[in-house]
């Protein structure tokens, strides 16, 4: 199973039967990446575009075995590793902070656009972006952000 995020510059390996292809697009960005050793790879030394890719995984015979998504992230080198959600969590704050500039009142990143808007819906757009941010980043790390509640009584026993 092809994991939600790969990181570029770290080699990843998905284990896969003989014959197993991995196709994959995002914006007319091709991958097609064939099992080698039990195992499609991405070389960390490959420079992958970051983005949200739409993929399949096909046998020998062409048939689909796997279908998803996963997200390519830029670089840890590249000096930006920010996901789109944390990118636009940070210029939400940069406006209620008042350090955005004219031309950051009105930003698009992604297919989401932060303009000026009352305190209050910045405030609630934050919150709802912070926490998708927060479950991405503990997707990338491999842990599960969901919290569980329990309640435990005793049962008298004669």
């Amino acid at each position: 199973m092809v994991p939600k995020y790969i990181q570029t510059g770290v080699k990843t390996r998905i284990a896969a039967s003989d014959g197993y292809t991995l196709k994959a697009n995002y914006k007319g960005v091709a991958l097609e990446i064939e099992e080698a050793d039990g195992y499609i790879t991405f070389p960390a030394a490959t420079a992958y575009i970051a983005g949200l890719y739409r993929y399949v995984i096909v046998d020998e015979d062409d048939l689909v075995v796997e279908s998803g998504t996963f997200e390519i992230l830029p670089s840890l080198a590249s000096g930006d590793a920010r996901t789109a959600k944390q990118k636009i969590v940070d210029l939400i704050d940069d406006v209620i902070a008042g350090r955005a500039t004219q031309a950051q009142l009105s930003v698009a990143v992604g297919d989401m656009r932060v303009q000026y808007m009352p305190m209050d819906e910045l405030l609630s757009f934050r919150a709802y972006y912070a926490e998708l941010a927060e479950e991405e980043t503990a997707a990338i790390a491999g842990k599960n952000s969901n919290e569980y509640y329990a309640r435990f009584s005793t049962i008298a026993t004669d």
